[in-house]
């Protein structure tokens, strides 16, 4: 058998493939990047012992920011947001045996 040279470039781009037809804009990509640091934190919130510390301090600011700016009539929406950031504060507190 004779050994054949195998070109270095075979037209293939390194890297990984594009999701969908072409490759996704930093906007995309930094719009999906805060819809997922968005589900941890609702995740978080859901199941806080599941989560890590920089989550939990991520969910506890989501909930507090939205505490703070909901605008409207209904105070359901505000008191799930306190008991988010309540279940938030215990896994904490609970967590690194803190005093309060």
């Amino acid at each position: 058998m004779i050994a054949q040279e195998i070109p270095a470039n075979q037209g293939k781009r390194p890297g990984r493939k594009p999701l969908g037809d072409k490759p996704m804009t930093a906007a995309e990509k930094q719009r999906a990047y805060r819809q997922r640091q968005q589900k941890r934190a609702w995740d978080a919130v859901a199941a806080p012992d599941d989560a890590s510390r920089v989550t939990l301090l991520d969910a506890l600011a989501m909930c507090l920011e939205r505490i703070d700016n909901y605008v409207g009539p209904s105070e359901v929406v505000r008191a799930n947001m306190r008991e988010g950031a309540e279940k938030a504060v215990r896994e904490l507190v609970g967590r690194y045996k803190l005093e309060v």
